[in-house]
């Protein structure tokens, strides 16, 4: 169901012609209205409501007269310096009027109690009716040429933040012309590029890629450019989820579905090029630790450390094999074969000061992530490991084992920022710079950019960069 809202003013109604200023009633609306209301049946010949009529003709040429027809006008207190102006009256002599000659099923008459010019109450009155009216009307045009600014203002304002989808505004020019405005769009679309792109610094893909989808249209992007970014954003979840294989395929649609600019083609092709295949080690671990650090981003420090944890045990694992350590089993025991080879590593285990310092207790044969800690320490010692894994192994060791503390795996205990700062003593950006230094040593590889900040910046760029349609 549709309808037309329109704001009346002193010039909405005529009578032979001739406004309430034309006929000595400036100022006195009010009773320039209630004497043709008296007097409808004598003087409805003469009536017209030039505004609203062309209004009405141009949408009946068009998609057909709207179902209802809302007309906004004032009714301030007898007390008001302004009640004598007030459009009340006239408002309910052109519902008349629209009723008997454009014949819609309905014409309702709302009227606000305040001072018309303030705005700030006429957007909390106008927008409680918008709200009820929203669910009524699937779509609602605004004419809103008669009233005061405030009054006018009020209602495109409310409107655009109640439902902006609902709405379209008409322009009555003085000389009669009709035309359709695109402040509607052009508002929605630049709330909507916001609204996107805040959510795209935040690292919210998910939501970045339903703001996008739902009102693609606003963004004025070529096709090709629209399905380039969907893609992308599609790619950065898949990514996070670890289906490494559908995140590529979703970056592979991105490049053959566009034409970039030569300068953000390298960054297309750096993110297809940066994805690990199933045996690279290396590659696998710098990718949790890529994922690590959205959990930081996005503060759910419970999950953060979960990965911390796995990453943790994997970058010490990779530093040992990489050194010739061989091991059995699941449990990262060191292989009986590897011991006997290298026997200063029992000895060095049994008085290793980290387990005296720390009050745990060193089982080699159980092996596990302490024996793993160990293991660095010892091949650092031997120069066949960087100090970096051992230092930075221990650093992050106390808030590794936090996650045995949280509810993945044996206790409750809360995890937030203050404790994960707590147990590592030191800030959040430590805690990230230990992890870098440790995964940058155990892979003897230098970290890649963030591949899902360089999703960000591809897509916004491609937002701004790339030519509008």
């Amino acid at each position: 169901m549709r309808a037309l809202i329109c704001t009346i003013g002193q010039r909405d109604l005529t009578i032979g012609g001739r406004t309430a200023e034309d006929c000595g009633k400036r100022g006195k609306i009010r009773e320039f209205g209630a004497d043709l209301r008296r007097r409808y049946v004598e003087v409805s010949g003469e009536i017209a409501a030039p505004i609203i009529d062309r209004a009405l003709e141009y949408l009946r040429d068009g998609d057909g007269l709207p179902d209802e027809v809302i007309l906004v006008a004032t009714d301030q207190p007898k007390e008001s310096p302004h009640h004598a102006g007030d459009t009340c009256e006239v408002a309910e002599v052109i519902k008349r009027y629209v009723e008997e000659r454009h014949r819609p099923k309905k014409v309702w008459v709302k009227c606000l109690k305040d001072n018309p010019s303030n705005l700030d109450t006429v957007m909390i009155t106008v927008a409680g009716w918008l709200r009820n009216w929203a669910k009524q009307y699937d779509r609602m045009e605004l004419v809103l040429t008669g009233g005061t600014p405030g009054m006018t203002n009020g209602v495109l304002l409310s409107a655009l933040e109640v439902c902006p989808e609902r709405i379209a505004a008409l322009y009555v020019a003085p000389d009669g012309g009709v035309r359709d405005l695109d402040v509607v769009r052009r508002v929605r679309a630049g709330q909507s590029e916001r609204d996107f792109v805040l959510a795209l610094q935040q690292h919210h893909f998910g939501s970045a890629l339903l703001l996008f989808e739902q009102d693609s249209e606003a963004f004025e992007l070529p096709p090709s450019v629209a399905k380039a970014i969907k893609a992308l954003l599609r790619s950065a979840p898949e990514r996070l989820s670890f289906r490494l294989p559908e995140a590529r395929q979703s970056l592979a649609e991105a490049q053959r579905t566009t034409r970039l600019p030569d300068d953000l083609y390298p960054v297309l092709t750096s993110l297809l090029q940066g994805f690990p295949g199933e045996k690279d080690s290396a590659g696998l671990l710098h990718e949790l630790f890529y994922n690590a650090g959205e959990k930081l981003r996005h503060e759910e420090y419970a999950d953060f450390v979960l990965r911390l944890f796995n990453l943790h045990q994997a970058a010490l694992r990779q530093a040992a094999e990489r050194a010739g350590v061989m091991f059995q089993g699941d449990a990262d025991c060191v292989a009986d074969s590897w011991l006997e080879a290298e026997p200063g590593f029992t000895p060095f285990a049994h008085s290793w000061p980290y387990t005296r310092s720390h009050g745990v207790t060193l089982d080699i044969k159980r092996g596990g992530r302490l024996v793993l800690l160990c293991l660095a320490a010892y091949l650092s010692e031997k120069g066949t490991v960087s100090p970096e894994v051992s230092r930075n192994g221990e650093r992050l060791d106390p808030l590794a084992q936090l996650r045995n503390k949280c509810f993945a795996a044996h206790d409750f205990e809360p995890v937030d920022r203050s404790e994960v700062e707590r147990r590592f003593a030191g800030s959040i950006e430590d805690v990230v710079e230990a992890m870098t230094a440790l995964c940058r040593a155990a892979t003897n590889r230098e970290i890649a950019p963030n591949p899902f900040e360089q999703t960000v910046d591809l897509c916004q760029r491609l937002l701004h960069r790339q030519g509008r349609r």
